[in-house]
């Protein structure tokens, strides 16, 4: 197949598990507060750290959630955005995860292993993008009765799905 074909079909192909990622982390509502052995990205960059299971244990395992999440400083990051939970786009290399993290992520990736292993062949390496796109410059008015919407989104993001998430909000 051509290479730019190629190309699109293999982004297409990371697109689809990073999705799948990225669902099955809203439905156990754990997209927007990390779990033990997760990466954060600093918002705007591709840095990242990871957090190892003692750094998330302290609150994750006690009946006062809340309230710890309340004075938790990397909870307080990410209700700011300041920083984003990371979700892996498949290929070669050994992942960053640890911990609950990595167990989920495996679950996920399990029933799509074949494509996982064939990213890998191709020769496309891992790599991290945040959870969440969050808009830019968002700017919003009504013109004879429509409303107009202008904003910037971060690469990889789709405009279309940030007005199916408005909409359906």
């Amino acid at each position: 197949m051509p290479r730019e074909q190629r190309g699109l079909c293999l982004s297409a192909a990371r697109s689809y598990l990073f999705n799948l990622l990225l669902s099955e982390r809203v439905r156990q509502d754990n997209w927007t507060h990390y779990l033990a052995g997760d990466v954060l990205m600093l918002a705007g960059s591709r840095s990242q750290f990871s957090l190892h299971e003692d750094d998330a244990d302290w609150f994750n395992s006690s009946a006062a959630d809340e309230l710890m999440k309340l004075v938790n400083p990397i909870e307080q990051r990410l209700r700011e955005a300041d920083i984003h939970i990371s979700g892996t786009l498949c290929g070669f290399g050994e992942s960053p995860l640890s911990a609950t993290a990595l167990e989920l992520e495996t679950a996920v990736f399990r029933s799509e292993q074949a494509l996982v292993d064939g990213l890998c062949r191709q020769g496309v390496e891992q790599a991290r993008r945040p959870l969440r796109a969050m808009p830019k410059q968002l700017k919003w008015q009504f013109k004879s009765e429509k409303l107009q919407l202008s904003f910037v989104l971060p690469t990889g993001s789709y405009a279309t799905v940030l007005l199916r998430e408005l909409v359906e909000c």
